[in-house]
């Protein structure tokens, strides 16, 4: 959930006494993402100094890069608007910014209304019981909800893991899985100017995602991966650049990280 701008002329609980704060909500009414922001509009507004109304809006388009676009340059900046929006959206401005041109920085990060693992079934009539018999079928068709989503990315990653399919870099480009197309004598140039953005990184933050990633393929079950990715989130919470990232996010500046503990 994102909203912008913040209640500065005067105190909180005078500004909102009396207003109508909106919960837009990036996709049509009745799914997943419309429950929890009339969900949400029911509870939150007794948390707000000054007890607003707060209504639920639908602005659905482009797998919610529409709502998120009206957030940045339609809705006024004076902290009644709030909108949630498909996650995904914030690998794709990073990854593919010609296709998400949203900067994340020109919001305030509220927090999220729920944390979930992402698994891929089948309908049971397909007959595909366990893994083997996955791997085992010639053709898996997946539905998506539309191109750029959460779900379409993973659907292209286990798509080229599993089926070995080899795709264009022009294909890669338009499906937001790589970020550029660099020439072959610019390459070098490029990989020493990428090394030295990561190095500028978070490292402990980076180093905890290199060993998920190794440890995917080590684990004997999906449970079991699951609960190491959460020992690895909560380790990564107790970090100063854990408290600095969101600091900076909130202050819309660049962090400084430094890689260690937190400070007291």
């Amino acid at each position: 959930m994102g909203l912008t701008g913040r209640a500065m002329a005067q105190d909180v609980e005078s500004f909102y006494r009396g207003k109508q704060v909106r919960i837009i909500v990036g996709f049509s009414s009745g799914g997943g993402y419309d429950q929890y922001g009339r969900l949400l509009a029911r509870h939150i507004s007794k948390h707000i100094p000054g007890v607003p109304n707060v209504v639920v809006q639908n602005m659905p388009g482009a797998a919610s890069l529409k709502s998120l676009q009206y957030l940045d340059a339609g809705a006024a900046p004076d902290g009644t608007t709030i909108v949630t929006f498909n996650p995904g959206l914030i690998l794709g401005s990073l990854t593919a910014p010609q296709k998400t041109p949203i900067d994340f920085r020109n919001f305030s990060w509220i927090g999220n209304i729920s944390e979930d693992v992402r698994v891929c079934f089948t309908w049971h009539a397909r007959g595909m019981r366990d893994w083997k018999a996955f791997l085992a079928r010639d053709n898996v068709v997946f539905g998506n909800t539309g191109v750029g989503t959460s779900a379409y990315l993973d659907d292209r990653m286990l798509h080229m893991l599993y089926d070995g399919e080899r795709v264009s870099a022009e294909h890669a480009l338009q499906a937001g899985m790589i970020e550029e197309i660099v020439p072959h004598d610019q390459l070098m140039e490029r990989v020493n100017s990428f090394a030295r953005k990561i190095a500028t990184g978070p490292a402990v933050a980076i180093e905890l995602t290199k060993r998920l990633a190794y440890r995917a393929w080590e684990s004997p079950s999906l449970s079991e991966h699951a609960q190491y990715e959460q020992y690895l989130w909560t380790f990564s919470r107790s970090t100063s650049d854990y408290v600095e990232g969101r600091r900076a996010f909130q202050e819309r500046r660049s962090p400084n990280f430094t890689g260690g503990p937190v400070e007291e």
